[in-house]
């Protein structure tokens, strides 16, 4: 599959469509899954403000077959960001009572 550019064509079809659309930094476009639609509304589903950037755009890929029993790993790699979980609150929320009262 390959990008259309929108001056060459539109998508011919109600669906839902990969986009890319212009941002202030040439190298990093904002790609997105967008709704298009033919009969005169455009592209909606896309974040307002990239609603007018949208430069090109494809047919979402295919999902390849997953099989059941295949048993995968996710390791989320978090770079400068804290997540805090439930226990994470509990706990800060109790040390806070604790220096309060102490």
């Amino acid at each position: 599959m390959t990008w259309i550019s929108v001056k060459e064509r539109l998508p011919g079809a109600d669906g839902l469509y990969l986009v890319a659309c212009e941002t202030l930094d040439a190298d990093k476009p904002f790609i997105a899954i967008g709704w298009y639609n033919p009969s005169g509304f455009g592209w909606s589903h896309v974040p307002i403000q990239f609603i007018t950037s949208v430069r090109y755009w494809m047919q979402i890929p295919l999902i390849p077959e997953m099989k059941v029993e295949e048993e995968v790993t996710f390791k989320p790699k978090v770079m400068g960001v804290i997540v805090k979980t439930d226990l994470d609150f509990d706990c800060m929320t109790r040390r806070m009572k604790e220096g309060a009262d102490g």
